[in-house]
Formats: structure tokens, sequence, C-alpha cells
């Protein structure tokens, strides 16, 4: 019996999501013969897979139409990033940036049709009655969005609220299941084991180092509170001086608190490497006006984070309003719970459950709800 020829798909990242392409890759390539396609100048962030699956595009910019002369050969085109920055125009920057790509996108959906399947991260980008500015703006997104057919969110929570959203004459004609950000491997440690003899205990602090992003007050108190032997890792690049502002407030704590204070990128292989070395993983995510989306409209990229180290996550209660993540993830509210968190999680071992979020699994309910 000869094997069966592989359908060929093509992963298209043209903005700023380079490195989620691996994740499209590591799950299609169950069943697809997959090709990668990014602009030359990105190509690095990929090192870590094969350089026959890399299409290194020249043109940065126009990068969608070297598309056109391509796409007869694939039977689907997967779009990393779809046509949703900036939120709506609001400087001669953001009008170049917005009508670019609505432009592009334009193009390859009359060009591509069904063979498109577009990844949407923020959904009240997409959808004026989610909006609370430039209405407009968003409107002509949504008439250019669904141009196509095929959808991928990244939970099952803002799956169904994409669904919830979409006008109900395009239901029948419209698909739309989950791709989460990162997919567990069997080949990492899912569980620490709290050693008697082990004095030592770290923490992994997820995201950029951002104080307008990120509550740094929490962990600061705690660590000043609690008379613990924490090591810190910051899981994130740092920017500049505004970065440099927060690690000295932990230093200031423990001139000797910090590993690898600060990096301004990290690379695949170097995040499972500090990530390995962690033993619990903490988001510090705002959740206020500013970043009233994340959980709501958008995900945190925490929950893909801890899926792909296999590590037990603290994050913000709001994060994951359906608990989606709860096998692996404690939530918290305020300081006093996450305080009490940490302290218990500290104590005790624990064995998160990625089980659901296994490439295979995550596929097979792709492969069935976009009937691929």
């Amino acid at each position: 019996m000869t094997n069966k020829i592989k359908k060929k798909i093509l992963i298209v990242s043209n903005y700023i999501h380079f490195w989620q392409t691996a994740e499209f890759y590591e799950v299609l390539k169950h069943k697809f013969d997959c090709k990668i396609i990014i602009p030359k100048n990105s190509k690095f962030i990929l090192d870590h897979i094969d350089d026959e699956v890399v299409i290194s595009s020249p043109f940065k910019h126009l990068m969608y139409l070297q598309l056109l002369f391509i796409h007869k050969s694939y039977y689907k085109a997967f779009i990393v990033d779809g046509p949703e920055y900036p939120d709506y125009p609001s400087s001669i920057k953001g009008w170049v940036i917005y009508l670019h790509q609505l432009l592009m996108f334009l193009i390859i959906s009359l060009f591509f049709k069904d063979k498109i399947v577009t990844f949407v991260r923020e959904i009240s980008r997409y959808f004026p009655n989610l909006a609370k500015k430039g209405k407009i703006f968003i409107f002509i997104r949504n008439k250019i969005l669904f141009l196509s057919k095929n959808f991928l969110c990244e939970n099952r929570s803002l799956t169904k609220i994409f669904k919830n959203n979409i006008k109900s004459k395009l239901l029948d004609k419209v698909k739309v299941s989950t791709l989460y950000t990162r997919t567990s491997r069997s080949n990492m440690d899912n569980s620490y084991k709290k050693d008697k003899n082990k004095k030592l205990f770290v923490l992994g602090i997820l995201g950029a180092i951002d104080k307008n992003r990120k509550d740094y007050s929490l962990l600061l108190k705690f660590l000043k509170k609690n008379y613990v032997n924490v090591k810190i890792i910051f899981l994130g690049k740092s920017y500049g001086n505004s970065s440099k502002e927060i690690i000295n407030k932990f230093n200031q704590i423990d001139k000797d608190i910090l590993m690898y204070k600060e990096q301004t990128y990290i690379s695949e292989a170097n995040f499972l490497k500090l990530g390995k070395e962690c033993d619990l993983l903490v988001s510090l995510n705002i959740i206020n006006e500013t970043n009233l989306s994340y959980g709501k409209y958008k995900g945190s990229g925490s929950f893909g984070d801890a899926i792909l180290l296999n590590k037990h996550l603290i994050c913000p209660s709001s994060s994951d309003s359906q608990k989606e993540f709860m096998s692996f993830s404690s939530y918290y509210n305020n300081y006093l719970e996450f305080e009490n968190i940490l302290l218990e999680l500290i104590e005790k071992k624990t064995n998160p459950d990625f089980t659901n979020f296994s490439s295979h699994k995550v596929f097979s309910i792709i492969e069935k709800e976009l009937s691929i």
C-alpha cells in the first residue's frame, strides 16, 4: 500500500506574530504538507524549524501579493495575522497600516476565496457593536473579513463569542474553530515535586517587562512580607529604562533574587530552556479600562506559555472568565488570594493536566469543525 499524498497548505505571517507560525505548523503537520511564508528579515525567529519548510519572502510589505503567484498550489492558506491593527487609525502612520492591511487582505480574499483560514485575535476589532470608538473603521474591517468564511480563535470562549456576533445570514456559511497559541508537548515534564532538600523555588514571570501592563506590586509586596527562598526569572523581553525601573525594585529586595535579568529578545530555544528552570509560572496582567479586553475579547498569552512549558500557572481570574484552563491554573482576584495561592503552591507539589491541549487533540477538533 502506498502512502497517501498529503495536501499542501500555506501558513502566512506578515506582521508581528511570526513566532506563532511555528504552532500552526506543529498542529497542522499531522495531516498536511505545510509551508510557512514570512518576511526574510524575520526568518531567524523560526530557526528551530527546517529550512525546507520556511519560505523567506523579500517583499516585507507586499508579501501577500507574492501569494497570488503560488496560491494555486495550496489547498488552504492559514493567515496568522488578520487585518486588525490598529483598532482604528488616529495618526498618519495608523492610517497607512490600517489601509495597507485591509487592502492586502482584500486582495488575497478575492483570489484565495474559500482557501483562507484567518486567525482572529481581538474580537472587538471586528465587530462595531463591541467597540467603544472607531466603529466605522471596524465596520469596514468586518465587511472585508467576512469575504472569507473560515476562522480560528485562540480559545473556546472567544470562539463562542465570535460565533455569537456573526450576523444570522452568514452563520450557515461561516466555520469557526479553536487553535491555542501553544499546544502541549509529550516530551515536557508537566509537574514539579516538592523536594525537601531543595531550598530554592523559582518563579517564572510571563510577558514583557512592562509596568503599564503588569502589576508587579503584587509580587513585590509578597516578597517583602513573606520570608521565602525564591528566585525570579523574567520570561519576556525588556524595554530599556522602563523595564530597568521594575528590575531595580526587585534588586532592592534582594540583589541576587533575579535570574537572567534582561533580554531584548528571547528565542524559542531560550524560552524553553529558561521555562524548564521554573517551578511555577505567574501572570501579573493588569485588567483595567486600557487592558479590559484580556479574557473578554482577546486571550492572554500566559495560558499558551504554560501549556508549552507544561507548568502550573497563577493568573488573574478575569483573564479566564469561563475557567477553560482550570486544569493547570490557579486564579486570584486580589492580593490576599494571590498570597495564599502562592504560599500554598510553594509548599506542595502540583500536577497540572494538559490532556485537552495536545497538538493531536487540538487538530482533531479543527479538522472536524472546519471540515478540512
